[in-house]
């Protein structure tokens, strides 16, 4: 259910109002270096379009609504003002600085929430969590994202998965990203898929039996 452009925040969100529905058995919510950024701006950067955010009150999310200006309504509905829009975008993401909300601590105690309450919904529903951590090509220092991992890790039991060291040692054997692109190539991917299987059958969080025949698996 990955969405192009969606933050930790937003993913959270998709999760509670919409991925719990299909009752899946075991979630993975896998994290790159701008999804911790990106959950703390009002415009989404990959796509200039305003969102909301999380903050924290007494140990709890709250959600602040994205506020939509009369002339982003506008540029909704007109093509001259969609046009106008898009060239102030690219003139903002040049010169202009993003709208970012809370300060420091305040953003890492709302993501390290916003990880535990997935937790929490998955449990409800009878599912399993893994928190996946994507590295970036040449990646050799931990950053806050896995930072926040490691902590949930020891305090809250949670399952993490960090696969910088793996990728820095597959990528320097062999190319796993575009050359290009911040993205895995096939390689990488392949790396990526080896890593989540041996990760999933040794936590007993894959289900390797044959299904009836004629039957569908969660």
């Amino acid at each position: 259910m990955g969405v192009p452009a969606y933050g930790s925040d937003q993913e959270y969100l998709y999760l509670k109002t919409e991925g719990l529905k299909y009752h899946p058995n075991l979630i993975l919510i896998c994290a790159f270096e701008n999804d911790f950024r990106e959950s703390f701006s009002t415009v989404s950067p990959s796509n200039g379009r305003p969102k909301g955010y999380f903050s924290t009150r007494d140990g709890q999310l709250v959600f602040h609504p994205p506020s939509f200006s009369p002339f982003y309504r506008l540029a909704q509905q007109s093509y001259l003002f969609g046009f106008t829009g898009l060239a102030l975008k690219k003139v903002s993401k040049a010169y202009g600085r993003r709208p970012d909300v809370l300060q420091p601590e305040e953003r890492v105690e709302t993501f390290r929430q916003l990880f535990i309450q997935a937790r929490a919904l998955c449990l409800e529903r009878g599912a399993q969590l893994v928190l996946v951590y994507f590295p970036f090509r040449g990646q050799k220092d931990k950053n806050v994202i896995q930072g926040v991992f490691d902590e949930l890790a020891a305090t809250q039991a949670i399952r993490t998965l960090d696969l910088m060291n793996r990728m820095r040692n597959a990528d320097a054997e062999r190319s796993a990203y575009f050359k290009k692109d911040i993205h895995f190539n096939e390689y990488g991917h392949e790396v990526v898929a080896a890593a989540l299987q041996e990760y999933l059958l040794a936590n007993g969080l894959l289900n390797t039996a044959p299904s009836p025949r004629g039957s569908l698996n969660n």
